[in-house]
């Protein structure tokens, strides 16, 4: 299902640069879209690293290569553009900010599941009358970063930079 993208792929990677013996694949950053996460295995051949999970893989750590997949395409998006994250926290949650969430509880809407264990007294340190003293969560969505908590003890990993220096296009 993949092969010509695979194909083509590869061919623009092993071309060399006119002039230099330099690969172009070296030299071009190229995202791949694949149909099925199975193919991911014969873009990078050179990958020793046996991963069952094609998330796990350097083609897709270093965004080159996504999937159709929903998720995969939201988080590449979210990737590369981090104004997406509030479009997709609103389609989500219906709220994008905080404030506003707080401000939809005190007039007493609420659209969430009730949780006594959080007081909006507690969350937005605003007084409120004891009647709409219990909040309700709802589901949220963040972007958190690998190198800080709670992911920074999880994830150990090394950065290396594919652009070759002094490199002029």
């Amino acid at each position: 299902m993949d092969r010509e993208t695979i194909l083509c792929t590869l061919n623009i990677k092993t071309m060399k640069k006119p002039g230099t013996q330099k690969k172009l694949g070296d030299c071009i950053h190229i995202i791949t879209e694949l149909k099925t996460e199975d193919a991911i295995a014969y873009l990078d051949q050179d990958d020793d690293d046996e991963v069952e999970e094609p998330y796990m893989t350097q083609a897709f750590a270093t965004g080159r290569t996504f999937f159709l997949s929903l998720l995969g395409s939201i988080v590449t998006t979210i990737y590369f553009n981090q104004a997406s994250l509030g479009f997709l926290r609103t389609i989500v949650t219906t709220v994008d900010s905080e404030d506003f969430e707080i401000g939809l509880n005190e007039q007493g809407f609420h659209f969430m599941a009730s949780d006594s264990s959080f007081t909006a007294e507690s969350r937005s340190g605003i007084e409120v009358r004891p009647s709409r003293a219990v909040m309700h969560r709802r589901s949220c969505i963040e972007l958190l970063s690998v190198s800080e908590s709670p992911l920074k003890d999880i994830f150990t990993a090394t950065v290396y930079c594919l652009t070759p220096p002094n490199l002029v296009l």
